[in-house]
């Protein structure tokens, strides 16, 4: 059974090392957890790949499920929607629904705990190295998303 509270309070002892300015916000919903607001502002990148490993096992450890929306900024210097989608990929999230190509929601189910989030940045580590997503894979994507979200057959 999902637990909840251990998350919430895991993830609010990891939260105290974000950079000022940053912002991560998640509510529960059906067993898992959604992320919702997840920003750092861009003087302060680089730490993010190993802080969403850090909550993603706790995520893992609950044995909570995962979704969040991956959505752009558009603000100059900040990933793309591909970058976006790509980056939480490696995480182990699914894309399974296309909004306007404007943003991809994506969910990821929990893990067996393997200990901590090492785990994670190994399995991360994997998926870059051996099936990154490529610009012709994302429009691939793309168009079975739009094709799935809008009732078409898609490829």
């Amino acid at each position: 059974m999902p637990d909840e509270n251990t998350f919430t309070a895991s993830v609010r002892r990891l939260l105290k090392a974000l950079p000022r300015g940053s912002e991560f916000a998640w509510r529960f919903e059906s067993g898992g957890v959604r992320f919702e607001t997840w920003t750092v502002p861009q003087a302060r990148r680089g730490r993010g790949t190993e802080l969403l490993a850090r909550i993603l096992a706790e995520a893992d450890r609950s044995g909570l499920a995962c979704s969040l929306d991956a959505d752009p900024t558009l603000e100059p210097g900040d990933p793309s929607l591909f970058d976006l989608v790509r980056w939480y990929r490696r995480f182990g999230f699914e894309a399974v629904s296309l909004d306007s190509n404007e943003w991809v929601r994506m969910t990821r189910d929990p893990r067996p705990w393997r200990g901590g989030h090492g785990a994670v940045l190994s399995d991360y580590a994997c998926v870059k190295a051996t099936s990154d997503l490529t610009p012709d894979g994302f429009a691939s994507l793309l168009l079975r998303l739009s094709a799935r979200t809008h009732g078409g057959a898609g490829p």
